[in-house]
């Protein structure tokens, strides 16, 4: 049984919002604004910590729990910028 601890749940809600800020202004290029940034990388920490704590059954240390979300939250990031986008026209 995995137990989700609020204080990763909350750490994984940072390291989110960090990284889709930082994507935000470094990533400029096909950018969904700042807020969209946002909440996608927090949906990509979200998946990241998640597949942590349920690969080790709950025994992850705070350390690669919230690598794993910062990769999820980039990763994602990069896979939501890389989809083709329709046509304003």
């Amino acid at each position: 049984m995995v137990i989700f601890e609020p204080t990763s749940m909350l750490g994984w809600l940072m390291v989110g919002l960090m990284a889709g800020a930082i994507a935000n202004q470094f990533l400029s290029r096909r950018s969904f604004g700042m807020e969209a940034d946002i909440g996608i990388g927090v949906l990509g920490a979200f998946a990241g910590g998640l597949t942590v704590s349920l690969g080790s059954q709950g025994q992850a240390n705070i350390l690669a729990s919230m690598t794993a979300a910062f990769v999820g939250a980039v990763l994602v990031t990069k896979l939501a910028r890389s989809l083709p986008r329709g046509s304003t026209a």
